[in-house]
């Protein structure tokens, strides 16, 4: 209640309130898995009342997006691309309820294959290549059912290599039913372009620190110093005195970064105040979307294998900062997953042997990992367990 007696809501639970449900930016088990919790509320809510899905990505992991997908169950859900849907984002969007497809006039639609990268024994390569060529095929009729095409190998042909459509030619290909126009109209915003606008402030309205693991994640509490609401340790990392990253998903289009070291087992609210005097890293992220942040914490001092820490990140996007924490045990020789570095502005990024960040315009000081998306019987004994899609 506001001070005059006024119910306010938060502006995610404004759109489900009504029915809408945003997917912004990459599919990853975290935005997987608040989707699928909001699709399975309002479907207890009330299973015959239609859900609309809001889509903005550019793809991500095939197991989350999947486990969307595979929530579509009893409530009509009408799917609309905003911006784009790459990628999995395409497959979520042809996936919708049919008749309720729609795609604004500006809006861009990518298709393509499975893709990932293996290690390791021979047989174990060979076991995932078969897995990712597997998917592959459930992937394609998936496309060939909700696109309505009775030859599949019309749907190989389109995912051979990354396929862009337009509106226009994603209604003839059938990922899409109907266009939507923009209400000629000098007063007021037609209703879909509100709607629209109320998915974009939902999306920029926080982040998430992705990789390591973070102590959790809520929406309501994130403004909460030291660790948005989470005051427990759990979950501890394994990360590296030298060549440590961090990987974060920012909802602002730009924002600065404050990332603070505390020791100790259970570290208090007070000893994170002091940290802040002296921050590990600053650093300023000019894009949405994930940031590879690397942390050399070699000069820093205090800093010694076998020590616990806590990691906060300090998030400002230009209201008021944020806050989220990692648990960590400082090891001379641990070894981080290098594929968690990812930088959504040309591919992952992995950490260089200087320190420095991974530049967020697209210049990593890292090598770049390009991602290939074609799945070839040569190639096809790299393919690997962790899908992209």
């Amino acid at each position: 209640m506001s001070a005059r007696g006024e119910r306010s809501y938060d502006i995610f639970s404004r759109l489900l309130k009504e029915r809408i449900i945003c997917l912004n930016g990459t599919v990853h088990d975290q935005s997987a898995a608040l989707i699928v919790a909001q699709l399975l509320f309002l479907e207890s809510e009330n299973p015959e009342k239609p859900i609309s899905l809001y889509i903005n990505s550019p793809g991500g992991s095939v197991t989350a997006g999947m486990a969307i997908y595979d929530t579509y169950i009893q409530s009509p859900v009408s799917t609309l691309c905003n911006g784009q849907a790459c990628s999995m984002g395409s497959l979520l969007l042809a996936a919708g309820e049919p008749g309720k497809r729609y795609a604004l006039p500006n809006a861009s639609i990518m298709m393509h294959q499975p893709s990932g990268g293996a290690s390791g024994q021979a047989s174990d390569i060979a076991i995932h290549a078969r897995e990712i060529l597997r998917v592959r095929e459930r992937l394609n009729r998936i496309y060939q059912k909700h696109c309505n095409v009775k030859d599949l190998e019309a749907i190989e042909r389109a995912v051979e290599r990354d396929h862009f459509m337009d509106a226009e030619e994603a209604l003839k290909f059938g990922l899409i039913d109907k266009i939507l126009e923009r209400r000629p109209s000098s007063v007021g915003v037609p209703a879909v372009a509100s709607m629209m606008l109320l998915c974009s402030s939902a999306a920029m309205a926080h982040f998430t620190l992705d990789y390591p693991t973070s102590r959790g994640f809520n929406d309501d509490n994130e403004p909460n110093a030291p660790c948005g609401g989470f005051d427990a340790v759990s979950n501890r990392t394994q990360f590296p005195i030298s060549k440590g990253f961090l990987t974060i998903d920012s909802h602002h289009p730009t924002a600065q970064v404050k990332i603070n070291v505390v020791y100790g087992n259970s570290p208090a609210a007070a000893d994170f105040t002091a940290a802040a005097a002296t921050p590990a890293r600053s650093v300023s992220v000019a894009h949405p979307g994930h940031s590879c942040l690397q942390l050399d914490l070699s000069s820093f001092k205090g800093a010694a294998s076998g020590t616990n820490a806590t990691i906060q990140i300090v998030y400002n996007g230009g209201d008021s900062p944020l806050y989220q924490c990692t648990d960590v045990t400082l090891i001379t020789s641990a070894n981080l997953d290098q594929t968690k570095c990812i930088t959504d502005n040309g591919g992952s990024s992995t950490p260089s042997s200087s320190g420095t960040s991974p530049a967020p315009t697209g210049n990593n000081a890292g090598a770049i990992v390009s991602v290939k998306h074609s799945v070839t019987a040569t190639i096809g004994l790299l393919a690997a367990a962790l899908l992209a899609f």
